[in-house]
Order: C-alpha cells, then structure tokens, then sequence
C-alpha cells in the first residue's frame, strides 16, 4: 500500500470534522490512522484526546 505524503493530514482533518459532528467512534478511527502514519501529528494527538474526553474516558484523554 502507497502511502501519499500528506495522507496523515487527510485522515487528521477527517477525524476533525467526524469529532465536531459528534462520530466520535469515526473520528477515533481517523486520528489513530493519522498518527500511525505520522507519529508526529501534534494535531491528531489532541484531537484524539478531545474525542476521549467527549467519550468520558478521561484516563486516555490524559494520556494523548
């Protein structure tokens, strides 16, 4: 599989935008994806964490 360079980016901003329209489990999918590819996606990491608070699992939001 071909992994383009801004496909992190891609995944991150969908992950955004399924977090703002309340798909939480989506947009967790999308965030983990994001920072697989690029573990340094500052952005990925803490939206993953808004979405873990949303989803009141507080001991991973403190984590990301």
């Amino acid at each position: 599989m071909k992994i383009l360079p801004n496909e992190s980016q891609i995944y991150s901003t969908r992950g955004i935008v399924l977090k703002n329209l309340g798909q939480y489990q989506q947009a967790e999918c999308d965030l983990h994806k994001a920072i697989q590819i690029d573990p340094m996606n500052s952005e990925a990491y803490n939206n993953l964490g808004i979405v873990y608070k949303n989803k009141q699992q507080y001991k991973k939001a403190i984590q990301q």
